[in-house]
């Protein structure tokens, strides 16, 4: 096995490539993801690449990721993973419409209702696109419906409010890869796309995952 890289070597880097320059891009990115690895440690970094091509061979969206070798200030190469963030780029490829709104769960964020106020959502969901001009309503009505719904309305409703094709996709895919770093696992780590044209959620996988354990 390798030597265990260090804790501060151990974080997750985000380059933006518009930080300095409003509109920079490059080869189309806005932001780019570079990690060591994820939640357990793996020397050989097969849990994001691995996972994320099991996915796209699914029919499902995942990122595209890479290999790097970065030296970060003084200190020695070492061996990232290289990743396209989730954002409005990525909503663009993988979607009919991207006007729609992307939010971000947050460690913890198991879709339970927590009532009409979005304060009390603040801690498990981040809303990633469209913050000036959309807020957390139809989040805050998915988890209403979730949460208060009985099962013969549950099982007719269902599949006017999220993607069940895609809902399936995703549950097997984790489950089978045993990726703890998702909804089925921590409540973690996993995106919800609402369509505002057919007015319905569509689940999807994370940057940087635990899988493959």
């Amino acid at each position: 096995p390798g030597i265990r890289p260090t804790e501060e070597t151990l974080l997750p880097y985000m380059i933006k490539f518009d930080e300095f320059v409003s509109g920079q891009r490059y080869q189309g990115y806005k932001l780019l993801a570079i990690r060591t690895y994820g939640a357990s440690y793996d020397a050989a970094m097969l849990q994001e690449p691995v996972t994320n091509s099991i996915f796209r061979a699914a029919g499902l969206p995942a990122t595209q990721t890479a290999y790097t070798g970065l030296r970060l200030n003084e200190g020695e190469e070492r061996l990232y993973t290289l990743s396209e963030a989730i954002d409005e780029t990525y909503i663009a490829q993988h979607f009919p419409s991207a006007s729609g709104v992307l939010y971000k769960a947050e460690l913890g964020a198991n879709l339970t209702y927590q009532g009409e106020d979005p304060s009390a959502y603040a801690t498990r969901f981040t809303q990633q696109t469209r913050v000036n001009d959309a807020d957390l309503a139809p989040l805050i009505a998915f988890t209403r419906f979730l949460s208060e719904s009985d099962d013969a309305t549950f099982v007719h409703e269902l599949p006017s409010y999220i993607d069940v094709d895609a809902l399936a996709g995703y549950l097997a895919a984790n489950n089978l890869l045993v990726n703890t770093d998702s909804l089925a696992g921590m409540s973690n780590n996993y995106y919800l796309y609402y369509d505002e044209n057919d007015r319905r959620f569509t689940l999807m996988m994370g940057v940087g995952i635990d899988a493959l354990t």
